[in-house]
């Protein structure tokens, strides 16, 4: 197998890889898109944008997201999905770096069906862009 494993479980269990290609468009820039608007809705972060630090206007903010794991684990003991997402602000105004922190969230699943692994990804993400709201000092939304 090559790639990165979307799905996979512990134990020795066989690991299920699920190419980008099955999913409506690419996991990172989704997640990225997803992240940019939940700030945007924050008051402080309307101008809030994904790209190069020098390139950016003084009154923006620099978000730099990088998604580091994304993972089903569909064993029956123990199915669940844990999400970790390395996530930066840069503020170019002050040339600060307000937040650069790791996040990760792992979800229990109810059951072992697909419309739980669903809500438990969204759960996990909801979850960190929450704690990174939080970690940069605006109210959440």
């Amino acid at each position: 197998m090559t790639g990165t494993a979307l799905l996979s479980s512990p134990g020795g269990e066989s690991v299920w890889s699920t190419p980008y290609a099955f999913w409506d468009e690419p996991l990172a820039p989704r997640l990225t898109r997803d992240l940019v608007g939940f700030l945007r809705a924050v008051g402080p972060f309307a101008g809030v944008l994904v790209g190069e630090a020098a390139s950016a206007p003084a009154e923006t903010l620099v978000l730099t997201p990088r998604l580091l794991r994304f993972q089903h684990y569909v064993s029956p003991s123990a199915p669940g999905i844990t999400v970790s997402l390395e996530l930066s602000l840069y503020e170019p105004a002050t040339d600060t770096v307000r937040v650069r922190a790791t996040y990760t969230e792992t979800v229990p699943l109810a059951d072992p069906g697909l419309e739980a692994a669903v809500e438990a990804q969204g759960e996990a993400v909801r979850r960190i862009f929450l704690r990174f709201i939080r970690d940069v000092g605006a109210p959440a939304a």
